[in-house]
């Protein structure tokens, strides 16, 4: 007996590729038409600051994707969704008395 994959079966073990923050950001320079050193212009950062966000060797602020996202004419939120999700901060646990000693809160 041969199996077949229905079109819907299909669609629900297709996997969806995962891009990194700096290859969305590679991809929106590059369809917008600028070239680093202009986006470096517009946005102002350097362009060794353009071109270590495209390479993943750094991950820009908040505001520079933005930025990069308003020069770009791309989603903010398409860029945003590829960052790395924030962990909370731990809660201090302990307070500190003015002579210096811990004491659990």
């Amino acid at each position: 007996m041969s199996q077949t994959l229905t079109i819907a079966s299909a669609a629900a073990h297709r996997r969806r590729p995962e891009f990194t923050i700096g290859d969305k950001l590679l991809k929106a320079r590059v369809t917008a038409g600028l070239t680093q050193n202009g986006l470096s212009d517009i946005i102002g950062v350097s362009q060794t600051a353009i071109s270590s966000a495209e390479t993943g060797q750094s991950t820009p602020h908040r505001s520079t994707i933005m930025l990069w996202a308003a020069a770009t004419d791309v989603d903010l939120d398409w860029l945003l969704e590829s960052l790395p999700r924030r962990t909370p901060r731990a809660s201090t646990a302990h307070q500190v008395t003015r002579k210096g000693s811990a004491n659990k809160v």
